[in-house]
């Protein structure tokens, strides 16, 4: 077995679910893929017990080995799990499904893109939401529903609540996951980009604090989501020519000192990157996604 001498160079944005849900740190793809192909073999079984987005399984899965993933998040659980079963995603079904939920969105979506200030501050929202969620102790906001727009609110909790009612598991699995990464940009820690043109980012993933951003970028829920899901169906087509066998990738949720679920003497190799503890708070970062994923 031959040790890696030479550096490699990161190469994140060629991954084909780069995109797919941002996440607060994330291996490079091309760099896990390097050392699991240089130290396993196809039918070896690859660990990472600080799992994160899920880089480890996914490159393991295209390799052809087998993966055992864990995080104490169940955020970052959720993304890896369900960006692995992207590959087993119907486009078909997954279009029809997002064509209904925009036909019953479309009230909700007109409603806020034409009513005055007082229409939408007199408008009750009769759609589940999270609220009594506590916030971190270093955020700008008191409470959650501090961290919404009124405007994004309304139609955040009407989308979510469509999507909850889809009966496909796995097309409402990818679904929550468009949802979920639409989330990222639209609250009030989101920040318009200083240099150059559009774009912006969430002081949630840029700054690692709910911070509330001076220079906030209101953007409008349902353009995002639409966004999301374009760049989510060129994920499941990249990813659907991979030839996945999900039976191949498991991941639990638990802290990375409880390894009860691997029999002894079964793994063949470990690539994992422990968290940066005192810098990223993950949990704690991780309360606008875990909230409305409930």
């Amino acid at each position: 077995m031959k040790l890696i001498e030479k550096s490699i160079k990161p190469e994140k944005a060629k991954a084909w679910h780069y995109k797919v849900h941002p996440y607060f740190t994330k291996q490079s793809h091309n760099v896990v893929k390097a050392y699991v192909e240089n130290f396993t073999k196809k039918g070896d079984v690859v660990l990472d017990p600080f799992s994160g987005s899920g880089v480890t399984g996914l490159v393991a899965l295209e390799l052809g080995r087998k993966a055992f993933l864990s995080d104490l998040n169940p955020f970052a659980v959720f993304i890896g799990k369900q960006t692995a079963k992207l590959s087993k995603v119907d486009l078909v079904t997954f279009g029809n499904e997002y064509v209904k939920i925009e036909e019953n969105i479309k009230e909700s979506v007109k409603f806020i893109r034409t009513s005055s200030e007082k229409e939408i501050e007199d408008y009750k929202i009769t759609e589940w939401y999270p609220t009594d969620i506590k916030m971190p102790s270093n955020s700008d906001f008191k409470n959650f529903k501090e961290l919404f727009d009124k405007r994004q609110l309304i139609v955040l909790a009407k989308l979510y609540q469509l999507i909850l009612e889809i009966q496909d598991e796995d097309i409402q699995g990818v679904l929550k996951l468009i949802f979920s990464t639409t989330l990222n940009a639209t609250n009030k820690t989101f920040m318009k980009n200083t240099k150059g043109s559009g774009g912006g980012a969430s002081s949630v993933m840029k700054l690692y604090r709910y911070y509330r951003a001076k220079n906030h970028k209101y953007l409008d829920v349902f353009e995002i989501f639409e966004a999301r899901m374009k760049i989510m169906k060129r994920a499941i087509d990249k990813v659907q020519g991979l030839n996945f066998n999900l039976d191949d990738f498991q991941i639990y949720h638990t802290s990375a000192t409880n390894l009860d679920y691997l029999e002894n003497q079964s793994i063949d190799y470990i690539y994992t990157d422990p968290p940066y503890g005192k810098k990223i708070t993950y949990l704690d970062l991780s309360t606008i996604f875990n909230a409305w994923l409930n």
